[in-house]
């Protein structure tokens, strides 16, 4: 088996400044515009479940079919990266700790996509009883940390991104990161790109964070799907 640094070497030489493919994709027909919400009752779950689901841009820069008047494409996907990191942490604390409505939350998201990303967050809820109520009370945190975002706590998200992404480190076990060039090389994007990510990350200014992360979360998500215990009357 080759060396980590040979086969880093032949990704280069195979990858570099590649012509990006293109997928043509049709607009979405006009009442998928709003939220979808689905409630449905599973025997597999003793807690109801809550997801939300947000549609995000990508790094191939171009204009999604869903902007009439401003580009998708404007906002920075390194900037929702970081915010997502702080976001998740923030809500942990405040739905898990403060407010006591929720006992486990997963972020499951990705930038890495032909046209859009996509972002799925999942909430487990802490009684056995969802309501309306506590539906708005989670969507309302997650505007809220979008419009007051705690700079310092950006910090340490931006920190932590960047340490995520040292794949290129000698330390760093060869298949660690071959799975994390597989992922974005598979989806068309050259290593010219991937050299460059992680000083991307580090040269990030922080302050046009909020800017651009509010356009997103100042709405409703996508689709919001609740699965609740079957045995729940």
């Amino acid at each position: 088996m080759k060396n980590k640094d040979e086969i880093i070497k032949l990704i280069e030489e195979n990858f570099s400044n590649t012509k990006k493919s293109k997928i043509k994709r049709l607009r979405e027909p006009s009442h998928h515009d709003a939220t979808v919400s689905f409630d449905m009752m599973s025997s597999q779950i003793k807690l109801p479940c809550v997801e939300t689901y947000w549609r995000l841009p990508n790094y191939r820069e171009e204009k999604s079919v869903y902007d009439d008047d401003e580009c998708f494409r404007k906002v920075s996907p390194i900037a929702l990266e970081v915010f997502l990191i702080y976001l998740k942490n923030e809500l942990e604390k405040s739905l898990i700790q403060e407010l006591n409505i929720a006992s486990s939350i997963d972020f499951d998201y990705s930038f890495w996509n032909y046209s859009e990303g996509n972002l799925r967050i999942s909430i487990l809820l802490k009684d056995k009883e969802y309501s309306e109520g506590i539906e708005t009370e989670i969507l309302n945190e997650i505007k809220k940390l979008a419009y007051e975002v705690d700079g310092n706590k950006l910090v340490t998200a931006q920190k932590a991104l960047y340490k995520s992404a040292d794949v290129f480190n000698y330390l760093t076990d060869v298949i660690d990161t071959m799975n994390w060039l597989s992922d974005k090389i598979g989806v068309g994007y050259d290593y010219e790109f991937l050299k460059k990510y992680r000083e991307s990350i580090k040269n990030l200014k922080l302050e046009t964070v909020k800017e651009e992360v509010v356009k997103f979360f100042k709405e409703e998500p996508d689709i919001i799907s609740v699965l609740n215990p079957k045995e729940r009357k």
